[in-house]
C-alpha cells in the first residue's frame, strides 16, 4: 500500500512480514482473524492512522495468516501466543515500550501483550475487541464448525457459507469480498490450525485484566454479534484507565482517526521522554 515500507523479520515463530511507516514512538498494530494486512488494506482500515504524525505505525501479519510464516501447531496459533509473538517483533524491531493495538483477535493479541509484559505496553487501541469468557463459547462453536467443513468439503465450501451468513449484513460487501479472496488464497492445513487455534483461544481472565495499567481506547461497533459490545463494556469496567466510543457502523473509521490521534497523544510524549 502507497506510502507502506515492507519488510520481512525472523521472530522465534517464523518469519513475519512487515508494513511500516512514519517515524517515532511505535505503535504495532495486530490485524484480525482471516483478514492479514493484504485484506485491510482492500477494506479501508488503515484510515484508522490518517494524519497520525509523531509515530512509527508497524502493521504485521501474525503467524498463520497472510505472509507470515505458518503457525507450527494449532496451540501455536492461539491469542496468548501471539500476544508473545508481539512482545518478539517489539524486542526485534528495538522497542523497549510501545502502544499496541488491534482489531478483534488483534485487539486480543495486544490484551494478551499487555498482562504478559506490563512494564512495557504503554498503551492499548482496542478496535471490535470480540467475544470473551461468556459469550466465546458460541463463536468457538462456530469455528470448529468452519474447520470441519474446511476439512469435509474444501475452502469453497466455506465461502459459500461464509458468503451466505455474511451476505445479508448491509455495508458488508466490500468486506465479505475480501474475505473470500483470503480464504480461497489460504492452505487449507494452515487454515484448518488457524481455526482451531482461534476456537481455544479467550481473552484473559478479569481479575487477571485489572492489573493492566495503560491507557486504553475501545472502539467498539454497535450491533456486531461477533464482536459484542459487552465485550468493551466489560473491559471498560476492568481495565484501569480506559475511554469507551461505540461506532454505529466501520464507516465511522475515518472520525474516529481524530479520536486515535487525541487517545495517543499524551502516549506520544510519555514515551519521547
Amino acid at each position: 500500500m502507497a506510502g507502506w515500507s515492507e519488510s520481512r523479520v525472523e521472530l522465534p515463530s517464523g518469519g513475519t512480514h512487515l508494513l511500516a511507516r512514519g517515524a517515532g514512538p511505535t505503535l504495532l498494530w495486530t490485524h484480525g482473524f482471516m483478514m492479514p494486512s493484504a485484506g485491510e488494506d482492500a477494506t479501508g482500515l488503515p484510515r484508522l492512522f490518517d494524519g497520525l504524525e509523531g509515530w512509527r505505525v508497524v502493521r504485521y501479519d501474525a503467524r498463520g495468516h497472510g505472509r507470515s510464516d505458518a503457525g507450527s501447531s494449532d496451540a501455536s496459533l492461539g491469542w496468548d501466543q501471539l500476544g508473545q509473538d508481539l512482545i518478539a517483533l517489539a524486542d526485534a524491531l528495538g522497542c523497549q515500550r510501545f502502544v499496541a493495538g488491534g482489531v478483534s483477535m488483534g485487539a486480543a493479541a495486544s490484551l494478551w501483550a499487555g498482562v504478559q509484559a506490563p512494564e512495557r505496553v504503554a498503551g492499548l487501541l482496542l478496535l471490535l475487541p470480540p467475544t470473551a469468557w461468556e459469550t466465546r463459547a458460541a463463536q468457538s462453536q462456530a469455528y470448529l464448525g468452519m474447520e470441519a467443513l474446511l476439512a469435509r468439503e474444501g475452502t469453497e465450501s466455506v465461502v459459500r457459507a461464509m458468503e451466505v451468513q455474511l451476505g445479508a449484513q448491509p455495508g458488508m460487501q466490500q468486506t465479505l469480498e475480501t474475505l473470500s479472496k483470503v480464504l480461497r488464497d489460504w492452505d487449507p492445513a494452515s487454515f484448518g490450525r488457524a481455526l482451531r487455534g482461534a476456537a481455544a483461544s479467550n481473552l484473559p481472565e478479569p481479575e487477571v485484566l485489572r492489573t493492566i495499567r495503560a491507557s486504553a481506547l475501545l472502539l467498539p461497533v454497535r450491533g456486531d454479534p461477533g464482536h459484542p459490545l459487552s465485550t468493551a463494556e466489560r473491559l471498560s469496567d476492568l481495565l484501569p484507565t480506559a475511554e469507551l466510543h461505540a461506532l454505529e457502523n466501520l464507516g465511522q473509521l475515518a472520525s474516529a482517526a481524530d479520536r486515535v490521534r487525541r487517545f495517543l497523544e499524551p502516549l506520544r510524549a510519555q514515551l519521547e521522554t
